[in-house]
């Protein structure tokens, strides 16, 4: 627990509740998953993370549109490492979290860190052959857990 952590954050919802398509700013494609998000998936406008992105934020409660704005309470944040760069993602929604709602993140992130892992290794295999190559992030990929408010 971190008693330095806002009561509530600022959300700009990206991928809705739902939905298996990630795009940037600018609307254009970033990441098609195999499978549907279990929750809205956002960002903190204004900040930025270790990985140069804004933080993530995992949003609980009813689909919402992409690109809706909303301040919603927090209640964790997901402790997760990408390509050796820490990447956490607060956890806000109007109701408290559930042993549902915690199984429910804790299979996806498991899940995406493994997805990230495979992704990685069939770019790197690509690179070795062809003329494209891994991205410039390497290192472990993994889940660490939540830690709650």
């Amino acid at each position: 627990m971190d008693s330095r952590w806002p009561s509530s954050l600022e959300v700009l919802v990206e991928v809705p509740k739902g939905a298996r398509i990630r795009r940037d700013d600018a609307g254009r494609v970033e990441l098609i998953s195999p499978l549907r998000c279990p929750f809205n998936y956002g960002s903190v406008p204004g900040t930025c993370a270790p990985d140069g992105e804004r933080e993530d934020v995992v949003l609980l409660g009813p689909p919402l549109p992409r690109g809706a704005r909303v301040v919603a309470p927090l209640h964790a944040q997901v402790r997760f490492v990408d390509a050796g760069v820490p990447d956490a993602k607060w956890v806000c929604g109007d109701a408290p979290l559930t042993p549902a709602d915690v199984s429910r993140i804790e299979r996806f992130f498991r899940f995406y860190a493994a997805v990230k892992r495979v992704a990685r290794l069939a770019r790197a295999t690509v690179g070795s052959v062809g003329s494209g190559g891994a991205g410039a992030r390497s290192g472990p990929t993994r889940f660490e857990g939540l830690v709650y408010r």
